[in-house]
């Protein structure tokens, strides 16, 4: 009986996180719509995360980073796709005590020599440590807002030329509707 009651257990645990893969799925269509008509471009057709064969933490993906980039913003001059502006990135955080969505905008210099390309999955290191890495970077708080700049030349460098991060970030289950989808997200990466 016991044996029957973990197995269940398994079962349904993984139920709920493929349930929960679908809803991000599904955050992340919606987001890409509603982006696009308050004027931001997805660079990310999926998302950047961190998976690993070889660490079993890395089996299973628990912080997701979608990016954008403003339509307005002038082309990137090398045919990479990018815009010579900052980007913008929608983190979904399910390991935190609770699941969490970080709204960020990263200032590069955008130097087009090292900018060559869209942001890959690989890259996702260079999103996601770079707002928590207090070794290269100083971090500090302005209210709500959260902020990050290099220490110095090789923090930068390391970053791909960051100049800035800011970020804040709210409760993902508080994210129920489209009409949030606007509010919560888009209208508030303008405000960063």
């Amino acid at each position: 009986m016991g044996s029957d009651n973990i197995g269940a257990n398994i079962r349904n645990a993984v139920k709920v996180l493929q349930q929960t893969y679908e809803n991000i799925n599904r955050l992340f269509n919606t987001m890409d719509t509603v982006g696009s008509e308050e004027g931001y471009l997805s660079i990310t057709p999926r998302f950047l995360r961190w998976k690993s064969d070889v660490e079993p933490s890395g089996w299973f993906i628990k912080d997701f980073i979608k990016l954008y980039q403003r339509d307005e913003d002038p082309e990137l001059d090398n045919d990479s796709g990018l815009k010579d502006g900052p980007i913008y990135a929608v983190e979904i955080n399910l390991e935190e005590q609770e699941p969490r969505i970080y709204l960020i905008k990263y200032t590069f210099d955008m130097d087009p020599a090292v900018w060559r390309r869209l942001p890959t999955v690989s890259d996702y290191r260079f999103y996601y440590d770079s707002t928590i890495n207090d070794v290269l970077m100083e971090l500090s708080e302005d209210g709500d807002i959260n902020i990050a700049v290099p220490k110095d030349d090789k923090g930068s460098k390391t970053y791909n030329g960051i100049k800035e991060i800011r970020y804040t970030g709210f409760d993902l289950v508080s994210l129920n509707s489209r009409d949030k989808v606007k509010t919560m997200i888009f209208d508030e990466l303008k405000k960063l």
